[in-house]
């Protein structure tokens, strides 16, 4: 096997575990120590020419090192450290911390798509990788809330805080769109999931048959709904959507372009820009590690 570092969240849930684990089997670990350092800490590693980088932490600290990873030969082999952990679910990497590092050393290299998010930030077009999920709307609002609020409630209350505070002040916003080229329009969105992985909200399945390799999206559109509606029908989600629903449908597509503007979008639990707005698939765009 060729050369494996470690990059870590700073305050990743597990951390003296990782430390230790480490020690003993004799990788090096770089801890962040202000944010929006993971680029820069993986960007390095690759130029190392490290062929395996663990990357610990939660799913916005994959994103970061997504920003490198993507267009290099280096597989991102996942260690669950954030609260949600949810693009480690679509790869099937457990939670434990001794079962995850075995798989990161150990396990398949396999090829997955990625997503990629244009937005639109003080009135520039950005454009950032995402690995698991992207939202237009509600959703994105609630990413937003949380990662507030998370600065003075801690990231565990901060999440139904997040909710509580999009259910007051929820909006439904008459959107129009391009699927793959064609033109849509949604009179009454709530919320718009573009789906690489299958998980998203702690183990909340919106989009249960996505696969990480079939170079497309799986769209949730979620419209109509008012405040009591989404709070009891949001953990239907567990299990996916529910089927002949008018007020939950899907369908998948390579390309999807939001032209209304001014709705928030949020990828792998990171605030992005508004619209308008544009997602892309990029097949099998990285490498990542999967269990045997």
């Amino acid at each position: 096997m060729g050369s494996i570092r470690c990059v870590a969240h700073g305050r990743m849930i597990g951390r003296a575990k990782l430390a230790a684990i480490a020690d003993r089997e004799g990788f090096p670990v770089q801890w962040t120590t202000a944010a929006k350092q993971m680029q820069a800490m993986a960007a390095a590693a690759i130029q190392q020419g490290c062929d395996r980088l663990l990357v610990a932490g939660g799913d916005g600290s994959l994103m970061e090192a997504a920003q490198s990873l993507h267009a290099s030969t280096t597989a991102l082999a996942v260690i669950p450290g954030g609260t949600g952990n949810d693009f480690a679910r679509s790869l099937k990497v457990p939670k434990h911390m001794e079962e995850a590092v075995e798989i990161a050393l150990h396990g398949q290299v396999r090829n997955i798509d990625v997503g990629v998010a244009r937005t639109l930030v003080n009135e520039q077009i950005e454009e950032r990788i995402f690995l698991n999920i992207a939202e237009v709307g509600f959703g994105a609002g609630v990413v937003g809330r949380m990662n507030h609020f998370a600065r003075y409630a801690g990231k565990g209350l901060a999440y139904p805080i997040g909710i509580l505070s999009g259910l007051l002040t929820l909006k439904k916003y008459a959107v129009d769109m391009e699927v793959d080229g064609k033109a849509m329009h949604v009179p009454a969105l709530v919320n718009l999931v573009i789906a690489n992985g299958r998980f998203f909200g702690r183990g909340l399945m919106p989009a249960p048959y996505a696969e990480l390799d079939d170079g497309l999206f799986d769209i949730l559109v979620i419209k109509n709904l008012g405040r009591i509606a989404i709070a009891r029908r949001f953990p239907e989600l567990k299990t996916g959507p529910p089927t002949n629903d008018p007020d939950m449908s899907t369908f998948r597509c390579r390309r999807l372009k939001i032209t209304t503007p001014f709705l928030g979008t949020e990828a792998d639990g990171e605030v992005l820009g508004s619209t308008a707005a544009e997602f892309k698939v990029v097949p099998k765009g990285m490498q990542v590690v999967i269990p045997q």
